[in-house]
């Protein structure tokens, strides 16, 4: 990751609470993920990564990455990707 990246992702740390941090980190990781691909590696429910996933998208932070089968459930999702 370039520094720039870093220090951006830095600089959010602070305006995210503990559960969007969490789905952040989680998908910094990953590079893209389904919401169910999150929920699987953060052993939540899919009810408890969706909300934090729409408030991601609404500050900006992540953005559709793609639509493809997910590896957790087979069937087609979007993949999300952090900006």
């Amino acid at each position: 990751m370039k520094k720039t990246s870093l220090d951006a992702y830095d600089s959010i740390q602070g305006r995210l609470n503990k559960l969007q941090r969490r789905v952040l980190d989680a998908l910094h990781m990953r590079g893209q993920a389904t919401n169910m691909e999150i929920a699987q590696e953060l052993d939540w429910t899919i009810n408890r990564v969706t909300p934090r996933m729409f408030e991601l998208r609404t500050q900006g932070l992540v953005v559709a990455a793609v639509k493809r089968k997910c590896h957790v459930t087979g069937t087609t999702a979007i993949a999300w990707r952090p900006l």
